[in-house]
């Protein structure tokens, strides 16, 4: 963190400060789109071969963002009311900042990732395994050239204790500027292949190019059989520890041949064995990258075999979904070439079983380097039972018997839509230009077609919103309890990981331990913890909300005087009257902070009514009573932990009281109980059902269970397949509530049934069976729902069934 006027101190570089410099710099923002917090924000304006970054200062100055870094000092001339640093070349200032930022961390162990594929693959999974143990920052997605490097490392903070950052190159020098930036202490070189070769004149070289990422580091994770690689890392500038792996006797670690589904290997004398989900050549190849770094850095075994049997993996990196038709798809649509392809055709192969293989293949990415020759006899060789080849290349190749043309990926779809596989197993494996995306969405199983569709996009604008009101220094914890209400709290754990808040908070500790074995290395706050969830706590990283003396005597007692690296959240009760310290325990809770040396991250407590205008005498007086009391904590403990006090409402309502944090809840999801706000959130959520079934009814009839809706004149109805085992509550039947049908309001008329319900459609106009219905979305917002039933929107969400599909959308 720093201030613009700093610059000028560190790097020599000319800064002109027209506006208060005031705020401190958390943010490094090159994308005006991406701007969650405008005051601590430092926005790059980056040329780059399609966009040119200046074009874009005036929306990231609209947003409120008053820092920036240019190149064309015209682009800022016509603001006085901004903080700007001129530079010749912007990129490579931002390395600047990034190199002296790593500076800054001279003890923090850094394992740099490099080769031609599975980097990203690597790092999640070891930085998956690695926050078992330890506080790890690691790269965003795979942000591994010139500049996400750079937005990577910015991520170090203090609390860290592992770094996990890839490496990408194209060409020849790179590699230095990355080199610089990460300064690896462990290296992991994951292969050399043939993808990126365009920028090199043969393997060899690409090879000394990747390995001077490691020139410095104490140790090196590479394939020890591969005889190149081992050539060149025993002779290169690297003159570290090698920690090769392999079956030859020059390795580190050996393996040993075993007929077990594992891998058994022998590391400093003695014998290992470790259980793998998958036998697959590139799950094997990760898998050894991952528990060779892990032995190195000294990681508890027991903590490898778990993250090898807890491991998820990545989307779009051979990921196996059940498909329609009883068909198993393998989505591989990330990479294309040789090493790539041979790795998903032999997870292919392992997969089979009883099914027919089917391999849809486009071109490769870059084709002129791979002779159709040499893919057709990597694909014979697994012996499959169709090949389906997508692109123009094909069009003149002599093709096998089994094998069919396409010239492009709409041919392929009009084929599927008359011909859809079935008991096969599919591999998808396409370059990215040739969208196979879309394949894949056609291939995958709908099974109950009532979907709860989740639009990311809104959250990222939601979670804009509420950045662009926080004070300058405020960070967010967003509170992701009871499944992101209903959303789905991996994937939006996933995305706000990516966003770069400050923290995640759920209920219960099975909530937090759920997110670790996701991948999620954020700090996670269980808010809700009780006795017996502290070992899931400790075994998770997880911190904790402390809320009575019983409860912190009982922690104080499982500590058995040793320091464990659990955070504290301390909860004060102000007037709500739920959990919390009240005053009279102040003496005794200060008597313990004082008497033992516990890790409080923060002090908190909750607004009873932040939402309730009518109620703001009660809030102010509830702030009053928790900084009395935060300030005796404070003296007690000799130190300031971090305070907050608002909900989503709160934020809108009192920036008073926004301290250092504050907890966003629904919020997020484009509701705002206070009404302030409203009009600035997008609707996240849309509840969809379908018509099964259409019926004209006459006068006379009646309609659902106990007969509540009596026709009075000819009628027609439709039959959605929801009911209140799906969370569509029965009060939302007998007229009380309408859907939208084809954009027209229509009454939901008779009881709500278990698994159905009936809407009149007499004035929907033309509508059909299979027609989707909404019950909620942007169009009709959720609150109209909560009216109806009596309640709030917290309860809708929290009711929708897991058995209903979430779909998220971008």
């Amino acid at each position: 963190m720093l201030r613009l006027s700093e610059i000028q101190k560190r790097l020599g570089e000319q800064v002109v400060v027209m506006a208060p410099d005031t705020d401190v710099i958390t943010k490094l923002v090159i994308d005006s789109r991406n701007i969650l917090y405008p005051s601590q924000s430092l926005f790059f304006a980056i040329k780059g071969q399609l966009q040119d970054g200046h074009h874009f200062i005036g929306d990231a100055y609209q947003q409120g963002v008053r820092n920036f870094v240019v190149s064309d000092e015209k682009a800022v001339k016509v603001y006085n009311d901004i903080n700007y640093c001129l530079v010749a070349d912007v990129t490579a200032f931002l390395q600047s900042i990034a190199i002296q930022h790593r500076a800054g961390f001279p003890d923090l162990t850094v394992v740099g990732i490099t080769g031609s594929n599975g980097k990203t693959v690597v790092k999640e999974w070891l930085s998956y395994l690695l926050s078992r143990v330890y506080a790890t920052v690691k790269t965003p997605k795979s942000y591994n050239s010139q500049i996400g490097v750079a937005l990577s490392v910015w991520g170090i903070s203090a609390e860290h204790r592992m770094a996990v950052f890839e490496a990408g190159i194209s060409k020849v020098g790179e590699m230095d500027k990355l080199q610089k930036m990460i300064r690896p202490s462990l290296g992991i070189l994951t292969n050399i292949g043939d993808a990126h070769d365009n920028g090199f004149e043969n393997r060899a070289e690409k090879l000394q190019e990747k390995l001077s990422l490691f020139a410095h580091s104490q140790c090196l994770v590479y394939n020890g059989d591969d005889l190149m690689i081992h050539q060149a890392a025993s002779t290169a500038v690297y003159k570290g520890e090698l920690c090769n792996w392999g079956y030859e006797m020059h390795n580190a670690v050996r393996l040993q041949r075993s007929p077990s589904d594992g891998i058994d290997l022998v590391w400093q004398g003695k014998e290992l064995h470790f259980d793998l989900q998958d036998q697959s050549s590139i799950f094997f190849e990760n898998a050894m990258h991952c528990i060779c770094s892990a032995l190195w850095l000294k990681v508890p075994v027991s903590i490898i075999e778990d993250s090898l049997a807890s491991w998820q993996g990545l989307d779009m990196r051979l990921q196996l979904t059940l498909g329609k038709n009883d068909c198993l798809v393998v989505n591989d649509s990330y990479t294309n070439d040789l090493q790539a392809l041979a790795a998903a055709l032999d997870f292919t192969e392992k997969h089979k079983g009883h099914r027919e293989s089917i391999v849809i293949l486009s071109e490769m990415e870059h084709a002129i380097d791979h002779p159709t020759s040499e893919i057709l006899a990597l694909v014979q060789k697994a012996k499959v039972d169709e090949l389906w080849l997508v692109g123009s290349l094909w069009q003149h190749t002599d093709l096998p018997e089994y094998a069919r043309f396409f010239l492009d990926t709409n041919a392929l779809l009009d084929h599927l839509q008359q011909q859809e596989p079935s008991s096969s197993i599919v591999l998808i494996k396409g370059a990215r230009r040739f969208a196979f995306e879309k394949v894949y969405a056609f291939m995958i199983s709908q099974s109950h077609s009532v979907s709860l569709d989740i639009d990311l996009a809104a959250i990222e604008h939601n979670l804009s919103t509420y950045g662009s009101m926080l004070q300058s220094g405020t960070r967010l914890m967003p509170i992701i309890k009871a499944s992101a209400y209903g959303a789905g709290s991996e994937e939006i754990a996933k995305l706000l990981e990516h966003k770069g808040v400050y923290a995640l908070g759920v209920a219960f500790a099975d909530e937090g331990a759920q997110l670790r074995r996701a991948g999620i290395t954020l700090p996670i706050a269980v808010l809700n913890a009780d006795t017996q969830s502290f070992q899931t706590l400790l075994d998770n990283r997880l911190d904790l909300e402390i809320y009575s003396l019983n409860q912190l005597q009982d922690f104080v007692n499982y500590r058995q005087g040793k320091l464990l690296p659990l955070g504290i959240h301390l909860k004060l009760d102000t007037g709500m009257s739920r959990l919390g310290f009240r005053e009279e325990d102040m003496p005794a809770l200060l008597d313990i902070l004082q008497q033992f040396k516990l890790n409080i991250i923060s002090v908190f407590s909750h607004l009873s009514s932040s939402e309730d205008e009518g109620d703001d005498g009660f809030s102010h007086l509830q702030a009053q009573r928790f900084l009395m009391r935060y300030d005796q904590i404070s003296e007690a403990l000799a130190y300031q932990p971090k305070r907050h006090l608002l909900n989503s409402a709160g934020i809108v309502r009192f920036p008073e009281y926004h301290f250092d944090m504050v907890r966003l809840g629904l919020g997020l999801y484009g509701i705002d109980s206070s009404g302030v706000a409203q009009d600035r959130l997008e609707k996240v959520h849309t509840l969809k059902a379908r018509i099964i079934q259409i019926k004209k009814l006459l006068p006379g009839d009646y309609v659902g269970y106990n007969r509540r809706h009596k026709v009075e004149q000819p009628t027609t109805i439709g039959v959605l397949n929801i009911g209140y085992a799906d969370g569509f509550m029965r009060r939302c039947g007998n007229h009380r509530y309408q859907v939208l049908v084809n954009g027209h309001k229509v009454p939901v008329i008779g009881n709500v049934c278990m698994d159905l319900s009936m809407i009149d459609l007499t004035q929907a106009g033309s509508v059909a069976e299979g027609d989707e219905v909404i019950l909620f979305g942007k169009d009709l917002p959720i609150e109209a729902m909560a009216t109806a039933c009596d309640t709030i929107p917290y309860e809708i969400l929290c009711r929708i069934a897991p058995r209903i599909q979430r779909r998220y959308t971008q």
